[in-house]
């Protein structure tokens, strides 16, 4: 089996690719593309013999996925973690690369003020499991993180110090992310993967039960709540790009307000504030209004999407600066618009930044990789 990569978009070029595509490349143009209706990088393999010279396979992240030319295509085999390459034995075997991704929960303890480091961080939650996206509560009460303890993917509750650690969801998701507190404390919102397109789904900390709020294509990623308590902010992938829409609770057509994601609401400054997906920045417009037509500002020069995430408070904003000269942890003031450092930041900082309601620890994830062979036998 080669592969090729693909980008899924109408009209889209080979990155890589032989000379002459063939007829498996042709059918892939025109059925990925117009399932999946965004960029995405995707590896294509077929068989060198296949039984009925039809058949193909390819790489989607975690899934490898099997097709007949002309025919849909469905998961052949889903994986926790991603994959990398695909080829074939001439034995009926298929091989693949599996790109596995641990990552833990750390606590950097900070002074009175939240504006520097009073200790060494130190880990919280140990686990031989992935645990991620921690989130205190704003009661100060609890520590919500996600974890595959259970085997799939889950939203888990621990006191704010990480004791007594408990599963709170029971869903067997494939992914869970974006965790995110209602105001009084008593639910959060989190997108999930169930196994394919993510949507918003929140859970009852009092008994665990849990809703899905959005359904249908592309999906819904990082959830946050609104002021008004009837309606969340998330952002969906959209040729290529986040796209952030506020989604009535109670349902109804989702509403587009700007082109960025990870927005979440600062009430005491009135701002939505949100990152873009290929830009560097952290970025805000008024809630006053229709947040779609006021002019967009930008706060955070040094921030880059993706790496650590930001946590918004009263007076400013706490976030990960990962530019290739200076990593640090760093606290931006929105009345001066000036920032700080407040200590140094790993290399392997990975998605999950939140703050103590009483500012004395910071909270983050790291991650280390690993690649490991898989040998799967087919028919």
């Amino acid at each position: 089996m080669t592969a090729d990569h693909w980008q899924t978009k109408e009209n889209a070029e080979f990155l890589r690719g032989p000379a002459q595509p063939n007829r498996a490349v042709a059918w892939l143009k025109t059925t990925i593309a117009s399932d999946r209706k965004q960029t995405k990088k995707v590896d294509i393999g077929w068989t060198r013999e296949p039984p009925d010279g039809k058949k193909i396979f390819f790489l989607d992240g975690s899934r490898i996925m099997e097709a007949q030319i002309g025919g849909a295509a469905h998961p052949f085999y889903v994986s926790p973690s991603s994959f990398g390459e695909l080829t074939s034995t001439s034995r009926g075997q298929m091989i693949a690369s599996l790109q596995s991704l641990n990552t833990q929960i750390w606590v950097l303890p900070l002074n009175a003020h939240g504006l520097k480091a009073s200790g060494k961080s130190y880990p919280i939650l140990s686990s031989s499991a992935s645990q991620s996206h921690a989130r205190f509560s704003p009661d100060g009460r609890y520590l919500a993180f996600s974890s595959t303890r259970s085997g799939g993917a889950e939203v888990w509750l621990a006191d704010s110090d990480g004791k007594n650690p408990r599963q709170l969801t029971h869903k067997s998701f494939y992914i869970v992310g974006y965790i995110r507190w209602s105001s009084d404390s008593q639910m959060v919102a989190f997108h999930a993967r169930l196994p394919d397109d993510p949507q918003v789904y929140i859970a009852r900390i009092a008994d665990g039960l849990v809703r899905q709020v959005t359904y249908g294509k592309p999906g819904f990623m990082g959830p946050s709540w609104a002021s008004d308590g009837l309606s969340l902010y998330a952002d969906a992938l959209e040729r290529g790009a986040n796209r952030t829409y506020r989604i009535p609770m109670a349902g109804g057509v989702p509403q587009l307000l700007v082109e960025g994601g990870a927005a979440i609401e600062v009430p005491s400054r009135n701002l939505l504030i949100y990152e873009k997906e290929d830009q560097s920045g952290i970025y805000c417009r008024s809630l006053t209004g229709d947040i779609a037509a006021n002019q967009e500002r930008l706060l955070v020069e040094d921030y880059e999407p993706r790496w650590g995430g930001f946590y918004p408070v009263d007076d400013g904003i706490y976030y990960g600066s990962l530019s290739s000269l200076h990593r640090a942890f760093r606290f931006y003031h929105f009345d001066s618009g000036a920032a700080v450092d407040i200590a140094p930041q790993p290399i392997n900082l990975h998605v999950g930044l939140t703050v103590a309601p009483d500012r004395t620890r910071l909270v983050y994830s790291t991650y280390s990789e690993r690649q490991d062979l898989v040998q799967i036998e087919y028919k």
